[in-house]
């Protein structure tokens, strides 16, 4: 609703144009509104995923649970998880590689195909990745970066509204 409806959010940039092997990546349809959101200043991308206000957003799913099977199994059994997933996308197979491009895969995959799902800042934290996205691209508001800090600061009105905390 925030992004289609209300314009008042966009689609991030590391979420744009995404392609695997030159082919367009379905499982994360967005679009170019050719417009600005509601604050007049961000270019405004729309998703395609969920067509309504209504659409059903899956809590699990059996793709989700591939991509457990192969986080924990890595290997050959990773990349054939993936290849699965991605012949029923029409998409190309991913080669493999060390164990560490295998996870990095998995990690990759865990994005797309849970695209709008609420699982990417869950996965961030638990694969302890940056809150930086892929080159040229941003997470940031209007372009701003958050670097690779972990903790945010506890606002000053939280702590000033709660005197038993304690620390800075």
């Amino acid at each position: 609703n925030a992004v289609n409806q209300g314009a008042s959010q966009s689609i991030g940039s590391a979420f744009r144009n995404l392609t695997f092997g030159g082919v367009a990546d379905p499982r994360v349809p967005v679009t170019n509104a050719n417009r600005l959101g509601s604050d007049n200043t961000t270019a405004l991308w729309t998703q395609s995923k969920y067509t309504s206000r209504d659409a059903p957003i899956p809590l699990a799913s059996w793709q989700e649970a591939q991509l457990i099977i192969a986080e924990v199994s890595g290997g050959q059994t990773a990349v054939d998880i993936i290849n699965t997933l991605h012949a029923a996308r029409g998409l190309p197979d991913f080669a493999g590689g060390d164990s560490a491009t295998i996870m990095n895969q998995v990690i990759d995959e865990r994005r797309r195909e849970l695209f709008l799902q609420s699982q990417r800042f869950y996965d961030i934290n638990r694969f302890n990745l940056p809150l930086v996205p892929a080159p040229g691209t941003s997470y940031g508001y209007k372009g701003g970066f958050y670097g690779d800090m972990r903790c945010f600061p506890l606002p000053d009105v939280e702590r000033d509204n709660n005197p038993t905390l304690s620390g800075k």
